[in-house]
């Protein structure tokens, strides 16, 4: 599994940069239209909750690092004397990124799919309100406790 041929591994390496760099685009590309019919068809308050996802900056984060680790391995393949030292585990690890970026790029597919949904918005704007009221009940409770009644 360790490439030792230095063309094959600026080759694969350069594949896999070109290939991230357009899984990226389409991805930044699919938010950015999702946030367009967001806007569009709710409530402009729906966009920060789709945005600030952690889940959706998480998969970008990672697309943008793997092709960060691609380029440095690819720059890293330097000419020592008459042969190219080969760095042949790091493109190992390069190519194991990258199918995780894409396992990464289906999740996120079905991810924001699953987010512009008016059933899903409307569980999540529930499950968070329901979360404040009980925050709110707690911190009266506890600040009842704190002031004895006479």
């Amino acid at each position: 599994m360790v490439i030792d041929d230095t063309d094959t591994a600026k080759t694969i390496l350069s594949t896999l940069i070109g290939g991230l760099f357009s899984l990226t685009v389409f991805s930044f590309s699919m938010v950015m239209v999702l946030l367009n019919q967001a806007s569009s068809n709710f409530s402009p308050r729906v966009l920060p909750g789709i945005i600030s996802d952690e889940k959706h900056q998480f998969v970008l984060g990672q697309y943008i690092a793997t092709i960060l680790y691609n380029i440095f391995i690819l720059i890293s393949i330097e000419p020592t004397e008459n042969s190219y030292q080969t760095p042949g585990f790091s493109v190992l690890i390069g190519i194991i990124l990258t199918v995780l970026s894409l396992a990464s790029f289906i999740y996120f597919i079905h991810h924001i799919s699953q987010a512009i949904q008016v059933d899903n918005i409307l569980i999540d704007i529930h499950d968070r309100t329901k979360s404040e009221i009980e925050n709110i009940i707690k911190q009266e409770k506890e600040m009842s406790l704190d002031f004895p009644n006479i």
